[in-house]
């Protein structure tokens, strides 16, 4: 992944236990897409899109695969790559501050004055969805701007400009039914309108996996 502060290598997320998170338990594998931190308690970049919202699946408003459960490859032996990254940037250690301004850690809780099927929503849009990480922009230090939630961003790494959900006069959900909605990101295409790109291997991951 190239950024602007240098190149990040994903690692391996196969089944193998050496090389990739095989070896992994259920909490481990939680703790990290919840906390930002590996098992050796490091710091992830925050190209790594945390669930800091998600709940543990018997607390959830609905009913949600694990994350191991969601990986159906078989193993792969490749080796971890070290990140290619400028200086300062490749201090781990320095993300501590910013974690400080960006990363809110805390399980998503259920706002009582609304329905069920409203907190459901939310939960999704806010836990497994993490619809923010492309729709909403992001400032010179890659942390979201909250005021623009949801209004569009230009992803550079992919060339590709993620449209505005609160505006109708791109992709804003307002004239929406529910029901167009669902027939969405059940099935890429609905009759108010398509996704494609990278939304589209979203749409396909999300209907996999629910």
């Amino acid at each position: 992944m190239d950024m602007p502060f240098g190149t990040l290598f994903t690692p391996n997320i196969s089944s193998d236990k050496e090389t990739g998170i095989g070896a992994w338990t259920a909490n481990e594998c939680y703790t990290m897409m919840h906390t930002g931190k590996l098992r050796d308690g490091s710091l992830l970049y925050p190209a790594m899109p945390c669930r800091t919202r998600r709940t543990p699946r018997s607390r959830a408003p609905t009913p949600t695969p694990s994350t191991r459960s969601s990986c159906r490859r078989p193993p792969c032996i490749t080796p971890n790559r070290a990140h290619e990254l400028r200086f300062p940037f490749n201090k781990r250690q320095l993300l501590l501050g910013w974690r400080l301004l960006f990363f809110m850690e805390g399980e998503y809780q259920p706002d009582p004055k609304q329905s069920a099927e409203w907190n459901r929503g939310a939960y999704l849009v806010e836990g497994l969805g993490h619809c923010s990480m492309c729709h909403t922009a992001i400032n010179a230090l890659e942390g979201n701007v909250s005021s623009k939630a949801f209004e569009g961003r230009l992803i550079q790494i992919q060339n590709w400009y993620a449209p505005s959900l609160t505006s109708n006069k791109e992709a804003g959900l307002g004239e929406w039914s529910i029901d167009e909605i669902v027939e969405l990101l059940h099935a890429d295409v609905s009759h108010k309108g398509a996704v494609y790109g990278p939304m589209a291997e979203v749409v396909y991951d999300t209907a996999c996996n629910t």
